[in-house]
């Protein structure tokens, strides 16, 4: 009698820590969900404690479940906050790399495995990271494949441009940024990287239109009056240079950050501001 009750007291103690492991993960998981720490490198975030239970217990796992419906909400709304402010800025902000977003959007995926933005949006993030790595043919590739679940994406368009571009197949890069530029005439970043196409090829009057065509977007963004004083200066315009390095200067003065180098900017200035 006292070694089942030995027994049933062994079992118990068995459940009770499994119960407070498992407890203790769905807390941290919690946790770390409410404080924003979604994807990161040190183990304590929400992305890698759910990679790690799905390793342990599977995909079928009433865990890995919970876990999910938990983090779908957070995660949606951090993939959709970095991919807006790329949109914006094509930057991710400060201390945010693409592999993090490569990791948040792979793993919406998993939750929303029928949501055809969700698909796309996980395969741009992994046609950047590969990008990034200089592995054209393969970026590119990502980046078409995410057109089959959003067609017609500018972000994609722009992206297979790029692409191109850095493969050297000049054609493809025109035609796939004047696709974006169609896609959505108000988004300057497909206007900027035809002009910077053009300027490498030479064809300067083509680029100054494109430049011109993203001042007037937006004549408050510091980088693109940066980019079309950079063809003046090119050109031999002095007047002109002089007038678009000083308001990308002004624009750009209450900025952390400034999409070009402000000391380069300041020695133009000093060479063609006479």
């Amino acid at each position: 009698m006292v070694l089942i009750v030995g027994g049933a007291a062994g079992l118990l103690v068995i459940a009770f820590l499994w119960w407070w492991i498992a407890g203790s993960t769905m807390r941290r998981f919690g946790d770390a969900l409410e404080k924003g720490r979604l994807a990161g490198t040190d183990g304590q975030s929400a992305y890698e404690l759910y990679s790690q239970a799905l390793r342990e217990k599977g995909p079928t796992s009433s865990t890995i479940q919970a876990m999910r419906e938990e983090a779908r909400p957070f995660v949606r709304r951090r993939v959709e906050e970095l991919f807006q402010r790329w949109y914006q800025d094509s930057d991710l902000g400060e201390g945010t790399r693409w592999v993090d977003l490569k990791n948040l959007s792979a793993w919406l995926a998993e939750i929303d495995s029928a949501d055809g933005e969700t698909l796309a949006r996980a395969k741009f993030a992994q046609g950047q990271t590969e990008l990034l790595a200089n592995h054209f043919a393969d970026s590119e590739q990502l980046f078409r494949t995410s057109l089959n679940y959003k067609p017609n994406w500018p972000l994609s368009l722009n992206a297979i441009g790029r692409a191109c571009r850095n493969e050297r197949n000049y054609q493809c890069a025109e035609d796939y940024y004047r696709r974006a530029v169609q896609a959505d005439p108000q988004w300057i970043f497909p206007h900027q990287n035809l002009a910077g196409l053009f300027m490498e090829q030479n064809r300067i009057a083509e680029s100054e239109a494109e430049y011109q065509a993203a001042v007037r977007l937006n004549p408050n963004r510091p980088g693109s009056r940066f980019l079309l004083g950079q063809l003046y200066d090119r050109r031999r315009q002095p007047a002109e240079a002089c007038a678009e390095y000083r308001a990308a200067l002004s624009l750009a003065a209450n900025q952390a950050r400034a999409s070009f180098d402000r000391e380069f900017v300041n020695r133009r200035i000093q060479k063609v501001c006479k």
